[in-house]
């Protein structure tokens, strides 16, 4: 299932997921889906790629993408990870109703 569209209602004590949401750029319909699927004192444990992470291969990405020799390769390229910072990713948890801890 698309972690976006999650349709689960109150059914887990837990949701893991590991090394990939930094795939999607917008975290907030995922975890609006994760508190949903949340029953009560639910946990949630989350592991992925922070902001800098890749920072230096995603450097190089911009320099060809900037060069006329290969931008032609990336016809139609998306960047669609998502790194953010401690802070601005506990924002988005609470925003989600979701309870940081740690």
């Amino acid at each position: 299932m698309d972690a976006r569209h999650l349709t689960f209602s109150e059914e887990f004590d837990i949701v893991f997921s590991n090394a990939t949401l930094h795939r999607l750029s917008d975290h907030r319909p995922v975890l609006e889906g994760i508190e949903r699927c949340l029953v009560k004192g639910g946990r949630v444990v989350l592991q992925m790629g922070g902001k800098g992470n890749a920072d230096q291969i995603f450097n190089v990405l911009g320099v060809m993408l900037d060069n006329p020799r290969w931008r032609n390769y990336f016809d139609n390229f998306s960047f669609t990870y998502g790194f953010f910072d401690t802070t601005e990713y506990t924002q988005l948890l609470v925003d989600a109703g979701l309870v940081p801890v740690g």
